[in-house]
């Protein structure tokens, strides 16, 4: 079976990356427009610009989703704040995923005021034969 080539009007390029950028997932946006999500990844491979834009609109779309979080947070009730939490987290572990270096746990190695780290140099000595 022959892939499907996409070929996009850059109006058409432009409303999808805004379906990304605005929090809807790879597949919603796909579904919009009628293609599969393995169709628009060949483009980005073979397209440097689109595939820059599409990165770009991945980094937003965390954005977005992070601005929902507190939404989420705000409208959850008594009787669906487990299903609230599970949604809240979900987002977060992607955007920490799509996103690491804003959204990802920083790791800082360190040590504290009554055992500092520090370096030490060693150097090798080899006694002769």
């Amino acid at each position: 079976m022959p892939r499907k080539k996409i070929e996009w009007s850059s109006q058409q390029q432009d409303e999808f990356l805004e379906l990304i950028a605005t929090g809807s997932s790879m597949g919603q946006a796909c579904a919009a427009f009628g293609v599969a999500p393995a169709t628009v990844y060949r483009m980005a491979i073979r397209d440097a610009e689109f595939q820059a834009k599409l990165t770009r609109a991945r980094m937003d779309q965390q954005d977005a989703e992070m601005d929902k979080i507190i939404d989420m947070a705000d409208e959850a009730s008594t009787d669906d704040w487990q299903v609230v939490k599970l949604r809240i987290w979900a987002r977060q572990w992607r955007a920490a995923k799509l996103a690491p270096k804003k959204y990802g746990e920083r790791k800082v190695i360190a040590g504290d005021e009554e055992a500092p780290l520090t370096v030490k140099k060693i150097e090798r000595v080899v006694v002769g034969d």
